[in-house]
């Protein structure tokens, strides 16, 4: 059921919901899907304050970074409505904890959804612009009024939430949305152009500690820490900030993941869907 009409507006993200893992049993009960015309420029990449237009060299770095979404057979995104007033898309970034959500829904839908979960699929897209959509909300408004909160969230693996909040101690890898980047104080890598050295950061912690005991076979692993991947970005991209520990920062993805992306594009290409921001499928 579309509903046209609808009118959007950008703003800065100030919510928190709970930790995926306890929604994911909501994500696809009782399947119900809206279209809404997205229309927002914040949304759209064009907020003045975004990856879009600021920090080119910030965006390039998180470009070879990979995430996952689900999306119909159009390339329209899912997102999940929580029947009062929000609506919320998730970026994955590894290939199966997409593929798990989207199997999920397809073993729990109704016969009238089958068709539904059995055409969507997933598409990989580039992490700046994930984390550019993360970092904003946008409203829209109904014909009759109502208005919907729409977010999208950024979804590192259990495994690794659990990792950051044991390094980190604290709550703020509780918090929806919270992405550690696992590093080792000193750990410097050749940088892929140029001259000079990288300073890495990991999304995995097991990969950061394969990386270290291959470089370094007779050290013992040194301590690793932890910092948050929002809050990571928001000081490389402060005017005029000039963080030393973060100017050689660089973002290590998965070899998984590179090639689960490489696959997902070409499938994408091969049937000809791109990701529609024209319009969302909401699941109640």
């Amino acid at each position: 059921h579309l509903h046209n009409g609808i009118e959007g507006r950008g703003s800065d993200q100030g919510d928190h919901c709970n930790d995926f893992s306890k929604r994911k049993g909501l994500l696809f009960f009782g399947s119900t899907f809206v279209g809404f015309p997205l229309v927002s420029n914040a949304a759209a990449g064009g907020d003045k304050g975004t990856v879009a237009t600021a920090g080119k060299d910030v965006a390039l770095r998180l470009r070879r970074v990979p995430t996952f979404t689900i999306v119909d057979n159009t390339g329209l995104p899912v997102h999940i409505f929580d029947g009062q007033s929000a609506a919320r898309g998730y970026f994955f970034l590894t290939y199966k904890g997409a593929e798990i959500v989207l199997d999920d829904a397809k073993n729990a839908a109704v016969e009238d959804d089958k068709q539904f979960w059995d055409d969507a699929r997933i598409i990989s897209l580039p992490l700046d612009f994930a984390l550019q959509l993360s970092l904003n909300k946008t409203v829209r408004k109904t014909q009759s009024g109502q208005e919907i909160n729409s977010f999208y969230t950024i979804v590192s693996t259990p495994e690794d939430i659990n990792s950051a909040l044991n390094i980190d101690g604290g709550n703020r890898f509780k918090l929806d949305g919270a992405v550690p980047l696992f590093f080792i104080e000193g750990m410097k890598t050749p940088k892929k152009e140029g001259d000079g050295f990288d300073s890495p950061v990991y999304f995995q912690k097991n990969q950061l500690i394969r990386d270290w005991v291959k470089s370094n076979p007779d050290q013992k692993l040194p301590p690793i820490k932890v910092l948050d991947l929002r809050e990571t970005f928001v000081t490389l991209m402060k005017p005029g900030g000039n963080d030393d520990k973060l100017k050689d920062i660089s973002f290590v993805t998965t070899l998984d993941a590179k090639f689960a992306a490489m696959d997902c594009s070409k499938k994408a290409m091969e049937d000809g869907i791109k990701y529609n921001m024209t319009n969302l499928v909401l699941v109640k």
